[in-house]
């Protein structure tokens, strides 16, 4: 598919109709281009390690400032599930 744009923008815009590879346009100028896929895979990687990283920070934060409390369960949560499921079963709620 990026092929094809390429083939129409070089064909299209001005300027660029005498374009070597009009089909590696697209990649040529908007991307990393042909032929870098280790730094492509280097700066996968590297986004990868900074997203992990991420993570264990913000699991840190939440041990060390107790935040963790908020994401357990509410003693109320079962009693409200049970009426979800009852209402997805299609059990009317009693009205009063």
């Amino acid at each position: 598919m990026a092929a094809d744009i390429g083939i129409w923008i070089c064909a299209h815009v001005p300027g660029l109709h005498h374009y070597n590879s009009p089909p590696d346009w697209i990649y040529n100028h908007m991307s990393l281009g042909p032929g870098l896929l280790a730094l492509a895979l280097r700066l996968h990687w590297l986004c990868a390690y900074l997203f992990m990283l991420n993570g264990i920070v913000y699991v840190a934060g939440l041990v060390r400032g107790g935040g963790w409390r908020s994401l357990l369960p509410r003693r109320s949560d079962l009693l409200d599930a049970l009426r979800m499921f009852r209402y997805y079963l299609g059990f009317p709620f009693a009205t009063r």
